[in-house]
């Protein structure tokens, strides 16, 4: 491996390790300025990927929209050698960034999801997901009208391969788009159900804390919300304190 490689590498490692995301980003960034610099050109994909989701963890969706398009590039003239999995987590974490954007146009929404599906169909994973996905996108949009078609689609697509098959899954990606819509009490709702053991999975070492935090407390359930931060971002230092809406947290236990 080259000094330069071996540089790489240690800083991606530092930031897997580092606590604080803002301090990961910048970690990664700088690997990316040495992959750049020295034309290596898988690197250059490796580190702007590890980029794309620390900034997701984090909410800094402008960085994610910013680095997608060469990604995207890169796995169209590669995509003998990157698996399609991949591919489709990334657009999933765009959609869930791109309706972030007042600027953005519905139209953009639409091309950015007809693309996801092709990639969806091409993998030979089922469509329900990414119909799942796309009503959540619109919802955000504020068009109900498609949110409802794209939910039809969902109900009558056929199962098969998912990145994420598990009810675990459904509730904590509703929880986070019904926090966005200001739907509070649906939120502490399905927060109750994604608490319970019945509905864990490995997605419980991750919880979306803020979004649940900030339901209950426009909810005035500051007791249940006191105790759901002790119990899940004080005793297990969660990276979510980097969220971009952590400023709810200051406000209510700070």
């Amino acid at each position: 491996m080259s000094d330069h490689s071996q540089e790489i590498y240690s800083l991606l490692i530092q930031a897997e390790l580092e606590p604080s995301n803002f301090a990961a980003q910048k970690l990664i960034e700088k690997a990316i300025t040495i992959a750049d610099n020295n034309h290596l050109e898988h690197f250059q994909f490796d580190t702007r990927i590890s980029l794309i989701f620390t900034c997701f963890k984090s909410g800094y969706h402008d960085k994610i929209l910013a680095t997608f398009p060469w990604v995207l590039n890169f796995i169209k003239d590669n995509e003998d050698i990157i698996p399609i999995e991949t591919v489709l987590q990334l657009y999933v974490l765009i959609v869930n960034g791109i309706t972030e954007f007042p600027n953005v146009s519905q139209q953009q929404v639409q091309g950015v999801l007809d693309e996801m599906e092709s990639w969806y169909i091409k993998a030979g994973y089922s469509l329900k997901e990414a119909y799942y996905i796309s009503q959540h996108a619109w919802l955000e949009m504020g068009n109900e009208k498609k949110a409802k078609e794209y939910l039809t689609k969902f109900e009558n697509a056929k199962d098969g391969a998912a990145l994420h098959k598990c009810k675990a899954c459904e509730i904590y990606s509703d929880i986070t788009y019904f926090n966005h819509l200001g739907y509070d009490q649906k939120v502490v709702e399905l927060s109750e159900l994604l608490l319970t053991e019945k509905y864990s999975c490995d997605l419980q070492e991750s919880l979306p804390i803020t979004a649940m935090l900030t339901s209950y407390i426009k909810l005035g359930k500051l007791d249940v919300a006191v105790e759901l931060y002790k119990k899940h971002v004080v005793t297990k230092k969660n990276k979510e304190r980097a969220h971009l809406w952590y400023i709810y947290k200051y406000i209510c236990f700070f």
